[in-house]
This record gives structure tokens, C-alpha cells and sequence, in this order.
């Protein structure tokens, strides 16, 4: 039933009054639902409900206008028949059908605009004109998922843009970009309606829309994506529309279709951590709360190299425009070149000067322009720095080899033994490879005493701590068929294995493997130095506190050595993880979990 003017009227001068007591008159948006709720109704705010328990008429009142979804919102509750108060409730998310029916809500009261970051708010400073070469040229295949949820205009606008980017600048099969939207096709909540023309440069939408963007699709895109992900492949995800999380809840979340279904930052990392190992792994979000996804996905990447950025930090709210949200916006325009409207950037991105925007160089450009005082962006890499060498494409025919390894050994970063280091050594490598060199390298200090070095001038190991190895190296040039790679003689084993340094080192890595794989199954549960599960394991508490029985003489290491296995969680046993770690797998390779 609607509401009497009378009865209207009433409410809006009380509400407006209630502001005015608390001096927020300029900062709060209201809106009136022009039709009573009958008694025993619930609203659903996002995964809370309001209990309307008479008779009521809705304030619905942003207290955050202008930003993504969740943020501080309240809902002010009045006797229906006297438009009388008789009630408050805090929330973080709008009533459901203030999106789905939006025409039910008279904006009343709203001294917050929303700003049109595109024309109003970005040319703060003198515009430089758009990078000139940016390639398409990578080695492997390349992915891409975009993912939003409850998508209002200006989220799919924020997809279109880094479709196009994926599409016309980098090159990307569009059968390798995976575009999970809303109801399954172009449309958003709320306006404008009917879907008419991209108003990055007012041509008609060109993204192709794969599936809904609910939880359910998206991890079967990563199922997918998990029988087709080779070692030489990259993927980039984008994640939009609202989230949640601290201080309202205990861990950030992904809000998904139809109902702002909550899709937690662990449950996605632990979704991401069951792909293969893969090159390299670019993420930006720009969802409520995404900087919570931050450590769970970099501490269960199983890319070698992983960049991640967000809009926010965990406990804040992302901000958002008219047609497109700030952050996106100028971090696809950073990696793009230029804005959708083809104008130039606001300073300088590609710092390094090498033709090529990386995934550091974007975020630094996003961070640098951001509007003040509204997202608070975050970035973290693994390994640290190297989201200066994750890029979408290459500027020519490269390939990157992480650890490069040469006839089973680690690469020595001297090309003879204490002399012709970095990149004379590099250069020999990559032509043995069948490239003309390198184009950029970068040391692994100290790891000959865990994984020994192959001198390649000389044709010797090292296998003292003293020995560098190369962390990665970027071939470039006219590529040929590689060199046949020879088979040193392996160093001798020591008859007790389980007493060499080098291996003590290994066996206590396999331990942190096993230990990291049993807790995304039973987080309460712990892998000790005698390599026992310890602590609330399954439906039992094992108490680790003595010692458990053994030969003697036995330390923890000659019982770990003989007894590590533990298959059910990790694919390795202690003395295959040895031996593959000797022969040049690195750590980050070899994080793998298997599903008991």
C-alpha cells in the first residue's frame, strides 16, 4: 500500500530533522520507500535481515554515499499508520529491492553527488599523451577471468574497459577470457535502462558475457582453468561490483549474484591454490574490503611470480563514480596507455622506459592520481619486486625462465668459475636455449649449499652456500632450437644423508609444505619437527608433547627421513622432495596441496 502525502511529508521532516542533530546534513543520502512493509516482514540487508515487526514506513539512509557496497548504512523505521520513529537498525547493505526495484525509492535528500571520474575529476594535472608501444608478443597462453557480481552500471563499464584493453592492446584470445557478469548477460542493477552505449567513447558494448557472476560459475572457471594452466601461462583476474568484511566480519569477501552471496578470500585463495603451477599471476581488485584478499592469495599463489592489487585496504570501503569506479578506472588507463575516451594519462607509468606497463608500474600510476581522501589502494608481490617484470605481453620474442636450470644443476651466476658473472652467464644461457640473450636477469644469492650450481664456462658444480644461481632470467632474440643439455656427474651422496646440512635444510622445507597443505583442510591442525600431525586434527586432538618412540640415536631428522610421507595432503615424500629440489625445482614449484 502507498504511503499518504501526509504521512510522508512527516517522515521526510523527521528524518531530516534527526540529521540535523547530528550535523550530517551535507555528508547522508536519504531515501523514502513510497510503500509500507507489512508487519512480519524481513528485509534482506545483504546477510542480515531487519525485522519489521508492524506496520512500517522505510528511511533508508547511506551513510556513505558514493562508495561501493558494503559500507555504513542505517535503517530508520516509522509506524506506518502515525509516521511516528520507533526504530533504528545499523547495516552495511541495502534492502535488496532497492536495486531490483529502484523506482520504489524518492531520493528525498541528496547532498552527495556522484562524481563522473572520466570528465569531472581527472584532469587535475596536464595530461601526457598514451605510451606508443605497447606489444602482444608472450610465450605460453594467456587468461583472463572478470568477474562481478551485483553489478550496477558503472562495474560493467569497468569490465568493458579492461576487455578492450585485453582485446585491442595485449592481444588476448577472447576464448582465454573467462567474463562473469551479474544475470549472466550485459545488464546491472539500478540505471540507466536500456543498456545503450559505452560511455568510454559511446560506442556500443563489445564484451561477451561467458556466465553469471555467481560463486558456483566462477570456481568452475577455475576448474576449467585448472586442466588447461601449463607451466609457461599466465593469468590475469579482475574482480568488481561490492564486497564485505572487518571490522564487520572476521575476513573479507566477494559479494556475488543474486543476493550478495558472500564469496570469502579464503575460499578463493583455496580455489586458486588447487591450480597447477603456472608462470605468472596478475590480480586487481577493486571490490569493499579487497585488500583482505591481499595475503591469502599471496601466500597461495601457485604462479611463480604473483602481483596483486586492490582498491582498499581490508577494513575500508572502495569509492565509487557515476560510470566507472576511480581505482579500475586508473589502473586500466595506467596499463591501457590512455582513458576510454582516448585521453592521455595524468603522469608518466612506464617508469622503466622499455615500451612495456607492468603490473607494479600500473598500481604505482593508479596510487599516485587516486582522488584524495577516498580508496586507500594496496599492492604486494611474491617475489618481492617482481611485479616490475609481470606484464600482459612482451615487447618481443622473450620467454622467462624462473630458476633456470642446466643439465639438472641450478644456473652459477658466474659464467667461469669467480669471474664473467650476470650477464655474460646469462647470455650463454640463452643462446644455449636458441636465443640471441638476455634482456633481464636477476640473482638468487647463496643457494648453492641447497640447490647446487652448474658453472657453465667450466663446466663445474658448486655446491657451497657461497654460490649464486639466477632467480629468473628473460630471453630475447631470434629464437632457434636449444643447445642439447649435457648430464653432469651428480656430487656424491653422504651415506647418512639425513646429517647433511644441505639436506637438513630440505627435509625442514618439506615439513613447511606438508604443514601449509594440512591446514587449509583442518586450520587447527600442525605438522611438528618429528613431522607428526599435532593439534585438532579431523575429528581429534593429537597431543605432541613428547617425543614420539624411536631408535637410538635417531634425531628428528633420521625419523622424518625414514617416516615423512604423508601423501594424502602432499603429493611428495620427504625423499622425492629432496631429490626433485637437488635437481632444480624451486620451492614455489613444488607448493602444491593434494585434496585427501
Amino acid at each position: 500500500m502507498q504511503l499518504s502525502k501526509q504521512i510522508k511529508n512527516k517522515i521526510k521532516q523527521d528524518a531530516l530533522s534527526n540529521l540535523k542533530s547530528r550535523n550530517l546534513v551535507g555528508e547522508i543520502n536519504l531515501y523514502l520507500h513510497i510503500e509500507e512493509f507489512s508487519a512480519d516482514r524481513k528485509l534482506k540487508a545483504g546477510h542480515k535481515e531487519v525485522s519489521i515487526p508492524r506496520r512500517t514506513a522505510l528511511v533508508f539512509a547511506d551513510m556513505a554515499a558514493g562508495y561501493n557496497w558494503g559500507h555504513p548504512c542505517q535503517y530508520m523505521l516509522y509506524d506506518a499508520n502515525t509516521g511516528e520513529s520507533y526504530d533504528s537498525v545499523e547495516a552495511q547493505f541495502p534492502p535488496l529491492n532497492f536495486f531490483t526495484n529502484p523506482e520504489n525509492f524518492e531520493a528525498f535528500h541528496m547532498p552527495v553527488k556522484p562524481i563522473d571520474v572520466l570528465r569531472d575529476g581527472k584532469f587535475r594535472i596536464a595530461p601526457i599523451p598514451a605510451i606508443t608501444r605497447v606489444l602482444k608478443n608472450a610465450h605460453g597462453n594467456r587468461y583472463a577471468i572478470l568477474f562481478s557480481g551485483m553489478s550496477e552500471n558503472r562495474h560493467v563499464n569497468d569490465l568493458e574497459f579492461i576487455y578492450r584493453t585485453l582485446m585491442d592492446i595485449y592481444g588476448f584470445n577472447p576464448a582465454n577470457i573467462y567474463v562473469l557478469n551479474h544475470n549472466g548477460t550485459i545488464d546491472y542493477f539500478s540505471g540507466p535502462h536500456p543498456v545503450g552505449n559505452w560511455p568510454g567513447d559511446n560506442t556500443p558494448y563489445r564484451i561477451i558475457v561467458n556466465g553469471q557472476g555467481t560463486k558456483a560459475v566462477l570456481e568452475n572457471v577455475f576448474d576449467i582453468l585448472a586442466t588447461r594452466l601449463k607451466g609457461d601461462d599466465f593469468l590475469f583476474v579482475h574482480t568488481n561490483n561490492h564486497g564485505y568484511g572487518p571490522p564487520y566480519d572476521t575476513q573479507s569477501s566477494l559479494c556475488c549474484f543474486p543476493n550478495f552471496n558472500l564469496y570469502y578470500a579464503s575460499e578463493f585463495a583455496s580455489k586458486l591454490c588447487s591450480l597447477p603451477s603456472f608462470a605468472a599471476l596478475m590480480v586487481m581488485m577493486e571490490q569493499c574490503h579487497s585488500g583482505g584478499f591481499l595475503n591469502p592469495i599471496i601466500i597461495n599463489s601457485p604462479a611463480k611470480w604473483t602481483h596483486f592489487a586492490a582498491a582498499c585496504r581490508e577494513d575500508k570501503s572502495s569509492f565509487g563514480g557515476a560510470y566507472f569506479d576511480p581505482f579500475a578506472l586508473d589502473w586500466i588507463a595506467g596499463i591501457t596507455g590512455h582513458y576510454p575516451d582516448s585521453s592521455g594519462l595524468l603522469q608518466e607509468v612506464d617508469t622503466s622506459h622499455d615500451g612495456r606497463i607492468s603490473a607494479a608500474e600500473a598500481f604505482t600510476y593508479a596510487d599516485a592520481v587516486k582522488l584524495p581522501n577516498k580508496d586507500t589502494p594496496v599492492s604486494a608481490d611474491r617475489p618481492g619486486g617482481y611485479g616490475a617484470y609481470i606484464f600482459l605481453g612482451s615487447s618481443e620474442a622473450t620467454h622467462m625462465f624462473f630458476n633456470p636450470t642446466y643439465g639438472g644443476y641450478r644456473v652459477d651466476w658466474c659464467l667461469h668459475w669467480g669471474r664473467d658473472c650476470g650477464k655474460p652467464a646469462a647470455d650463454r644461457f640463452c643462446q644455449l636455449m636458441g636465443y640471441a640473450g638476455t634482456k633481464s636477469w636477476q640473482v638468487a644469492p647463496d643457494i648453492g649449499n641447497i640447490t647446487p650450481t652448474y658453472v657453465l664456462g667450466d663446466g663445474k658444480i658448486c655446491n657451497q652456500d657461497l654460490c649464486d644461481g639466477f632467480a629468473f632470467m628473460e630471453c630475447s632474440g631470434q629464437y632457434q632450437p636449444p643447445v642439447p643439455q649435457p648430464s653432469p656427474p651428480s656430487p656424491p651422496q653422504p651415506s647418512t644423508p639425513w646429517d647433511d646440512p644441505t639436506i637438513r635444510s630440505l627435509i625442514d622445507e618439506w615439513l613447511t609444505q606438508v604443514d601449509r597443505c594440512v591446514k587449509r583442510l583442518y586450520p587447527g591442525c600442525y605438522i611438528d619437527k618429528w613431522g607428526r600431525m599435532c593439534g585438532k586434527c579431523e575429528t581429534t586432538i593429537a597431543d605432541c608433547s613428547l617425543n614420539p618412540d624411536h631408535p637410538p640415536g635417531w634425531d628428528n631428522y633420521r625419523y622424518v627421513w625414514e617416516h615423512g610421507i604423508w601423501t594424502d595432503y602432499y603429493p611428495y615424500t620427504v625423499k622425492e622432495y629432496v631429490s626433485l629440489r637437488q635437481k632444480g625445482e624451486s620451492f614455489s614449484s613444488m607448493a602444491k596441496c593434494k585434496r585427501k
